[in-house]
């Protein structure tokens, strides 16, 4: 989507208005809501994801768009990389282990 020439995502809060989440649920998911909506248009930082507005029914957040996928996935991907060195490194050191051993 973009919101004055400019990609955004909408992060939604559906869980807010479900008629499945139990009152005290909703609240906290709310508190959450305006939390976030009160930590974001604070923060004008080029790293930092831009906030751009609020919609409040259904609640959501509009927010510049990160190209490269969320957060969650570039840590995920970063931690497969870094295990997989770390077991290249002790397959190596058990190679030269068995090699000076032997």
């Amino acid at each position: 989507a973009e919101w004055n020439k400019t990609a955004v995502v909408v992060k939604s809060f559906t869980d807010i208005d479900s008629s499945d989440a139990h009152e005290d649920d909703r609240k906290l998911l709310l508190l959450e809501f305006w939390r976030e909506i009160s930590i974001m248009s604070n923060l004008n930082h080029r790293n930092f994801i831009q906030y751009h507005g609020v919609a409040l029914h259904p609640p959501a957040i509009v927010m510049e768009y990160a190209r490269g996928g969320n957060l969650h996935q570039y840590l995920k991907s970063i931690n497969k990389k870094a295990i997989s060195r770390r077991r290249q490194r002790q397959r190596s050191m058990r190679a030269t282990t068995t090699t000076t051993t032997t």
